[in-house]
């Protein structure tokens, strides 16, 4: 018996058709948005040359499978073989002819049409995906809300899900907040609202969300056993069309906004530094102002890099100058969106009083030129000098300044031995100022503005910052 069975696969096997052919087909032509389709490749008679498909209908295929049966075709045996690809489609479109080698010939597949309909939301839905903004008419720069509102009925089976967010091309995402659920009717509804900016003119498009859900289904396998399966839906949000207008000419801010200026002290000695900040408060793109310091003659800035926090702008600068100057008015244009019109806000200017030090040459003695009286006896006595008293003279007043000069070189050296660095005083903070170009320079100096101006205390390198002290003064 085994010997017959053998021979009677031998002789199926012989008789199959040596006729190669290719059949397209797809499980449907017609879809609702979420569910997928599959494309079935059948080559009956001969295995086709290796070929790669991964894309269908402009969407990546998500599952693929192969299989080789054996049928009868016109009481002939033939031998196919089936491969499988299943796509989900967002959108109505065809499947394109795709080329295959198959027994050395170039074959292709069907041209089919495919039809996506939208998915109806309606009370009796499982899940509900929405996407909404309380403005569809927009400003370039301007930051609006964009809700996402995902209700799930309480009867929805779902074991597993995965959610693709909305995509933003041609916007900025600034910001994302996710309220508590909360319950509406027979649903459990999720909000995540986006803060968003659009970066360029026209009618522009957010497309929809996407929310995958997993449910558990049972399928009878060829033995006749029910066999738990995952099937994959997806519930797409409806896409969001925004009219994007442009800004006026010379305007980049749109919004509505106020603007401070604060120094801590109004005078100082000549060299301090003096420190500024600017603020501008409001609501709107605070991330595209530009606080620019125009040339002050004779005086240095020095800014830090500004930082945004709670609606509000902050820009710190340090000037140091030898005379007195003005901090200078601030000046920004806006499109406000209260009025629709450009408005204008400006900081006030504030006058800096420099007390000049005197030099060191101003400190230093000066020899007194002699009175008229004083040279005449000069004069007078100036024939009694021997030429040894006037060498004698000469010697004995070198070597008075020499012993002067060396004094006082002692005298400083042992001042700058004796006298402390003094780490944490507004001095050793306008020596890093002044010289913030140096790689350790910046760390300190953020640490000494918390010390001095906001009474904190703070753990620092005390012998890096006498170190790098000491290095500066060199």
């Amino acid at each position: 018996m085994k010997n017959l069975g053998k021979t009677i696969l031998i002789l199926i096997f012989l008789t199959l058709s040596l006729n190669a052919e290719l059949l397209t087909s797809v499980n449907t032509n017609e879809v609702v948005q979420g569910d997928s389709v599959t494309l079935s490749l059948e080559f009956i008679g001969d295995k086709p040359e290796p070929f790669n498909i991964s894309n269908v209908c402009g969407v990546r295929v998500s599952s693929t499978s192969s299989m080789t049966n054996i049928k009868s075709i016109n009481g002939s045996m033939n031998r196919s073989y089936v491969y499988s690809y299943e796509f989900e489609p967002t959108k109505s479109c065809t499947i394109e002819p795709i080329e295959i080698t198959l027994d050395g010939k170039k074959v292709y597949t069907k041209k089919i049409d495919i039809k996506v309909t939208k998915v109806s939301k309606s009370t009796s839905s499982k899940y509900i995906l929405d996407l909404n903004a309380t403005n569809q008419s927009v400003y370039v720069g301007q930051s609006i809300p964009v809700t996402l509102t995902f209700k799930q009925r309480y009867d929805a089976a779902g074991v597993d899900s995965k959610f693709t967010p909305p995509s933003f091309k041609n916007f900025w995402k600034k910001d994302e907040i996710q309220k508590d659920r909360t319950k509406e009717g027979r649903y459990t509804v999720t909000k995540v609202t986006y803060i968003v900016t659009p970066q360029k003119e026209g009618n522009l498009s957010i497309e929809p969300a996407v929310m995958k859900i997993a449910t558990k289904e049972f399928s009878r396998s060829d033995w006749g056993n029910f066999t738990p399966k995952l099937n994959w839906h997806s519930y797409y949000s409806n896409p969001l069309a925004l009219e994007v207008k442009p800004l006026p000419e010379g305007v980049n801010l749109v919004g509505d906004f106020n603007i401070s200026v604060d120094v801590d002290k109004t005078q100082i000695e000549g060299n301090e530094a003096i420190n500024v900040t600017y603020r501008v408060v409001g609501k709107g793109n605070l991330e595209d102002i530009e606080i620019n310091i125009p040339y002050i003659d004779g005086v240095n800035h020095f800014a830090e890099e500004p930082k945004i926090e709670n609606n509000v702008y902050t820009k710190k600068v340090a000037f140091v100058a030898e005379k007195d100057f003005t901090i200078p008015s601030v000046e920004l244009k806006y499109l406000s969106l209260e009025t629709d019109q450009i408005k204008s806000i400006k900081s006030k200017s504030i006058p800096i009083d420099v007390l000049h030090e005197k030099s060191l040459n101003d400190n230093t003695l000066k020899m007194k030129k002699p009175t008229q009286e004083q040279s005449v006896v000069k004069e007078k006595v100036a024939y009694k000098n021997s030429l040894d008293e006037l060498i004698y003279s000469f010697l004995l007043g070198a070597f008075s300044v020499l012993f002067v000069w060396f004094f006082v070189f002692l005298y400083n050296k042992s001042e700058k031995k004796t006298k402390e660095i003094k780490l944490d005083d507004k001095a050793t903070l306008n020596l890093l100022i002044m010289n913030n170009e140096h790689p350790k320079a910046k760390e300190f100096i953020d640490i000494l503005e918390r010390i001095i101006y906001k009474s904190e205390k703070v753990s620092y390198d005390k012998k890096a910052l006498k170190a790098l002290v000491k290095e500066l003064n060199s």
